[in-house]
């Protein structure tokens, strides 16, 4: 099990890896309570764009009636968001997990492994999540998906509980302590 806890581990920091590499970022030009965006394209989060100068916001934004002047009160920032980028690792873990922990269930035999049993429940407390997350914005509606974030850490936590709860109680049933390796 050794062998499929490292394809695990493999997959889920390059998922975050990957996610960390291609972080959109934008430009915002802001002045008072109004903001332009623009955006930058994807970028590694370690070396972020260019920020843009003024005359690419105004080339962008050339049908904007109330662009602010080049000379008045205003400022120019670039950023990722690091939710985004935190949700699309977890997004890209999901499948790894839920390849692990179905290749888990098919090789295990008699052993158990608390973290590869743990994956399984975690991806599919994802599952789980995604199912919610969609169903709700169907009940609420709106422009996309409510608390995508919240749905996410619910699914990860969830999926974490349910199973170090199983694994225990399948541990008591069997009549086995967890050893160093399992636990």
């Amino acid at each position: 099990m050794v062998w499929l806890r490292l394809v695990l581990l493999a997959g889920c920091l390059g998922a975050v890896a990957v996610s960390a590499m291609t972080a959109p970022w934008e430009a915002r030009l802001v002045q008072g309570n109004r903001s332009w965006t623009m955006d930058l394209g994807q970028h590694p989060v370690w070396q972020p764009p260019p920020v843009p100068v003024y005359v690419a916001f105004r080339q962008h934004f050339v049908r904007s009636d109330d662009f602010p002047p080049p000379n008045g009160e205003w400022s120019i920032r670039s950023s990722y968001d690091p939710v985004e980028v935190s949700l699309s690792a977890v997004a890209y873990c999901w499948p790894v997990a839920f390849i692990c922990g179905i290749l888990y269930l098919a090789v295990r035999g008699q052993q158990r492994d608390v973290v590869l049993h743990c994956a399984l429940h975690v991806a599919a407390g994802l599952s789980v999540a995604v199912a919610a997350c969609v169903l709700t914005w169907c009940v609420i509606g709106g422009w996309g998906p409510s608390a995508v974030g919240c749905f996410g850490v619910m699914g990860v936590v969830g999926g974490i509980a349910t199973g170090l709860t199983t694994f225990r109680q399948k541990n008591a049933e069997q009549g086995f302590a967890p050893d160093a390796e399992g636990m």
